[in-house]
């Protein structure tokens, strides 16, 4: 479905040039990777994910296991037994994670071991500013067949939290490549780098990339309401924003680069809807869109777009200097 793009008269490309010349023409290849692991079939995918990103780029791997200390601290006869017990359970799936690194080839592997009340935070807020990571990998868990059913609370918490990128792996197949990417476009900083990432990813795994503008306002559902001349307005902006990266697309190697404008609120319509249409298998989308610019809170947006999609999203955001 087509929409019809919210703004005041001609859209205004000035920032999005700005930002534009900001940016190297290649993305900054990962560096240090992180990937979170429990010893589930989940953090087996991650892993996957990560070797491979790490083979890729050169990268040092590290791999990380908390241990949950307000589960055995539950049980007070047997604390210290339960406690034990944990620590030598996640050391055991710490090895064997080393061991199929190692036997992957992966040339600079660290193993990381910690305690603590949220793994989560632990992760995001302690672990990846100390180690300098720039890409951190989750799997998904706690997921079901309805909706209902919330994303697993580390991976969800690293979404929010991590000041680093965040890839959650949620493929049912690993393929080593990548073959249809959607990337999500706004008229933000963010946007232009998940676009630029996305861009360099499609053209290192040759994968075909398409991308996507979902405008989400109250006005955007009551659209009809509005005389003909104003949706014309509205529409012509939606489509010099796609019409512009498209270009773009096409100035970086990109033969051909599908665009499609949609409107709805973008953590419904972008993974249930558009994704399945394109039968992306990596949605790269930016932490925070335009909206914060107008004073709303976007960070829900790419949470949503990570708890409703069936496959592997990648959510771009600045490191803090």
């Amino acid at each position: 479905m087509r929409y019809i793009t919210l703004k005041a008269g001609d859209l205004e490309y000035t920032s999005l040039i700005k930002y534009e010349k900001k940016l190297v023409k290649n993305m900054k290849r990962y560096q240090r990777i992180l990937v979170a692991v429990d010893g589930s079939k989940e953090a087996t995918k991650a892993l996957n994910r990560g070797i491979n990103l790490a083979k890729r780029y050169d990268s040092r791997l590290f791999i990380c296991h908390v241990v949950e200390s307000k589960e055995y601290s539950r049980v007070p006869v047997y604390r210290e037994e339960i406690k034990q017990a944990a620590v030598e359970n996640g050391l055991e799936i710490l090895k064997a994670y080393e061991k199929t690194a190692a036997e992957a080839e992966v040339k600079d592997v660290v193993t990381i071991m910690k305690r603590g009340v949220s793994p989560q935070k632990m992760i995001a807020k302690e672990i990846i500013p100390l180690y300098n990571i720039d890409l951190a990998i989750t799997g998904a868990s706690g997921l079901g067949l309805i909706e209902s059913y919330l994303l697993g609370s580390v991976s969800a918490g690293m979404v929010h939290l991590a000041g680093c990128d965040v890839m959650v792996v949620k493929n049912k197949a690993f393929t080593e490549n990548y073959r249809r990417i959607l990337v999500a476009i706004d008229e933000s900083e963010m946007s232009m780098k998940a676009f630029e990432t996305a861009i360099t990813i499609a053209r290192e795994q040759e994968s075909e990339i398409s991308a996507v503008h979902v405008l989400h306002t109250p006005l955007a559902h009551s659209v009809e309401q509005f005389r003909d001349d104003i949706q014309d307005i509205y529409m012509k902006n939606g489509e010099l924003l796609l019409e512009r990266y498209q270009k773009m697309a096409v100035e970086r190697g990109m033969q051909h680069m599908p665009i499609s404008m949609e409107y709805g609120a973008p953590k419904f319509i972008l993974p249930k809807e558009t994704a399945v249409l394109f039968r992306a298998d990596l949605i790269v989308a930016g932490a925070t869109g335009a909206g914060v610019e107008k004073g709303l809170h976007l960070g829900s947006v790419s949470e949503g777009i990570v708890r409703r999609a069936a496959c592997d999203v990648l959510i771009i955001r600045n490191k803090p200097n």
